[in-house]
């Protein structure tokens, strides 16, 4: 834990500049007594770029233990604004408001925590911001789980942190301009920024906000998630994958490669491929339901198949097995065709096209 290091144990650790740090966009100040009339000269000092005065009335109300002071205090020490650039001491005020439990700080920790040899306790200050809703850290503590950097590689969880965060309306759209505090001052409110640069690297892997997620052959998040497939492909140029998981229903697709895209089966035999199935570090995989299916049939697609097939590159315009059988008429069960996107009934004897599915109920 931190304490183990001393509170001055990060103080001459950052002395470089870099583009890899992800903080929160935004300081909420709640109003404390003692220091309010210090906070709004700040704010009115910031609003001004008065930035030295601003620090100084911002250094003052932190001797009243307010955490949202201190938390800016860390921010002008990132941004070099009134006070020398320094991360070290940026991460000591962020520690300072993080163990007061506020969860911009925290997220701002973890992002500096996040590229030292300790990203175990950068995982464990965005868990803590993320619990309390903080939109920044989840998607922060998804793209930790997905690369593997402080804990094990779980798709599942980076799954479930990044969509929470992704529906607060979370926005990330490339580089962030790091060199400049943007927005502007809400007097008494708090400090308005852009976010900084990302937390990973554009070598590290990092859920992409599109609807699909691609998945490596081991299950981990692929490092680029907008490479163009190819048979002869590599998963660390994102020019190959074996699932994607649908953000929108939370599933796991199998992806077809070029190995077993013609694969055909009878009903039984397509059952007993999906219960041995062993795909992107995982079993229990199965055939979908009609419902299932039905989801990942692109309506908007001008021609067949009727698919996304920037993510499913090897799904054809054919009939694809559910695992429902016509209760009206038991030798058949019931497909989905990518041809027209409905679906259709065919004799159990017959063979057909499966794409897995995993997760779900």
């Amino acid at each position: 834990m931190l304490a183990r290091r001393g509170d001055g144990f990060m103080k001459n650790i950052f002395h470089t500049t870099g583009n890899w740090v992800c903080l929160l966009c935004l300081v909420a100040i709640v109003p404390i007594t003692q220091a309010y009339a210090t906070l709004e000269e700040a704010f009115d000092a910031y609003t001004r770029e008065d930035y030295e005065l601003a620090f100084q009335n911002f250094m003052q109300a932190t001797e009243l233990g307010d955490p949202h002071a201190q938390y800016n205090v860390g921010l002008m020490h990132v941004f070099g604004h009134g006070t020398p650039a320094d991360y070290g001491e940026a991460a000591e005020w962020f520690r300072k408001a993080a163990s007061q439990g506020l969860p911009e700080a925290q997220n701002a920790l973890g992002a500096i925590l996040a590229r030292t040899p300790w990203p175990d306790e950068a995982v464990r200050q965005f868990q803590a911001a993320a619990e309390q809703g903080d939109a920044l850290a989840q998607y922060n503590l998804a793209s930790m789980y997905a690369a593997g950097h402080g804990v094990a590689v779980d798709p599942a969880r980076a799954h479930y942190w990044r969509s929470l965060a992704l529906n607060q309306g979370l926005e990330l759209s490339g580089t962030y301009n790091f060199g400049a505090l943007a927005g502007s001052v809400m007097s008494g409110q708090h400090i308005r920024s852009e976010p900084f640069p990302t937390l990973l690297r554009s070598t590290d892997a990092e859920p992409d906000p599109s609807r699909f997620v691609r998945i490596a052959h081991d299950g981990g998040v692929l490092p680029v998630q907008s490479g163009v497939w190819s048979d002869r492909g590599n998963e660390r140029l994102g020019t190959k994958w074996s699932c994607v998981i649908d953000t929108t229903t939370g599933l796991m697709w199998e992806v077809k490669h070029r190995g077993n895209e013609n694969d055909i089966f009878v009903f039984a035999s397509a059952a007993g491929y999906a219960r041995n199935a062993s795909i992107c570090g995982g079993r229990n995989w199965r055939l979908p339901t009609r419902q299932e299916l039905l989801s990942v049939v692109d309506v908007e697609a001008t021609a067949p198949p009727l698919i996304d097939t920037g993510n499913f590159p090897k799904v054809r315009a054919a009939f694809y097995w559910t695992s429902e059988v016509d209760p009206r008429r038991t030798d058949q069960a019931f497909g989905v065709t990518f041809s027209n996107g409905r679906v259709v009934t065919a004799n159990q004897a017959g063979r057909n096209r499966a794409m897995l599915v995993r997760g779900g109920p």
